[in-house]
């Protein structure tokens, strides 16, 4: 009911509207600090964070040596544990 963190795994078939519609909706839950997008098809992972004057601040990466941290719960977010035993075609 009051999410803190809303992750989407980004399909196809589904990411228009995640990027779109619900992304706008999103916008709107007050308890919302962090939405976070995970590419399937390759290494890469959107993240919005909520400041606090209402706006957001962007960050990508897409090397799976990096990570990034998500504030409002302290928590490191390494792309190698996402991406663990996922086999990435070419």
């Amino acid at each position: 009911m009051n999410p803190t963190i809303v992750v989407e795994v980004l399909s196809p078939s589904t990411e228009a509207d995640d990027r779109g519609r619900k992304w706008i909706q999103y916008q709107q839950i007050e308890s919302l600090t962090d939405y976070i997008m995970v590419a399937q098809n390759e290494p890469f992972i959107e993240h919005y964070a909520r400041q606090v004057d209402g706006g957001w601040h962007y960050e990508s990466c897409s090397d799976l040596a990096s990570q990034l941290t998500i504030q409002s719960i302290a928590c490191p977010l390494s792309l190698a544990d996402v991406y663990e035993k996922v086999e990435f075609t070419t």
